[in-house]
């Protein structure tokens, strides 16, 4: 009798053993395994957080578009010469100027920082359109006005100004009457504009 219990007991540490042999690495495994699964959730996490993350920007970016669209239409990218001729044109002629003259030219004020790279405005380029208008002072005050007011940046870079008898007197051709007529109390006078805008 105490010979089968020694058989139990010694079957019993064998299969004790056996199980802890064979055990311990899936144990292992399974604690190794379990260790992935916290890293790879705090990943995800960290993941989840930058994602919620961008989402709000995204809603900021949705929330200031307009501000951010006139910031575009302030500084475009690309010269739209035309489409500034075309805007200057229209601002002259709906204040009541008539427009006797449009030239565009362009330079750009980034060639003068060429030299420097460090500049901010090294990539900012411009160019000039001058103007030579015709009407009442009321409609050139409009007219600045509307520029003034404009989303692009524009800036008036001179000013000339000059009554209908000096323009004559000073020996130049006279211009074609088709001056809108003045306000009563108003006289004609001649302006030349030069005005700058800057692009990218």
């Amino acid at each position: 009798m105490s010979r089968n219990y020694l058989e139990a007991f010694a079957i019993l540490i064998i299969a004790f053993a056996l199980g802890f042999f064979l055990l311990l690495p899936k144990c292992q495994s399974l604690r190794d395994l379990q260790g992935q699964v916290q890293i790879k959730a705090g990943e995800l996490k960290e993941r989840e957080e930058y994602y919620a993350g961008l989402k709000a920007i995204m809603d900021d970016l949705n929330y200031y578009r307009e501000n951010l669209e006139k910031i575009g239409s302030a500084l475009p990218v690309g010269a739209d010469a035309a489409a500034m001729m075309d805007f200057a044109k229209n601002a002259a002629m709906n204040s009541g100027l008539a427009v006797k003259g449009i030239e565009y030219s362009g330079a750009g004020a980034g060639a003068d920082n060429a030299a420097d790279p460090t500049s901010p405005e090294t990539s900012l380029k411009n160019y000039t359109i001058s103007l030579k208008l015709s009407g009442s002072y009321g409609n050139f005050k409009s007219f600045l006005a509307i520029i003034e007011n404009s989303s692009r940046l524009i800036t008036v870079e001179s000013l000339g100004v000059a009554s209908k008898s000096e323009i004559k007197s000073g020996g130049e051709s006279p211009e074609e009457e088709s001056v809108p007529l003045p306000p009563a109390g108003e006289k004609i006078l001649d302006y030349d504009v030069k005005l700058s805008t800057n692009y990218y």
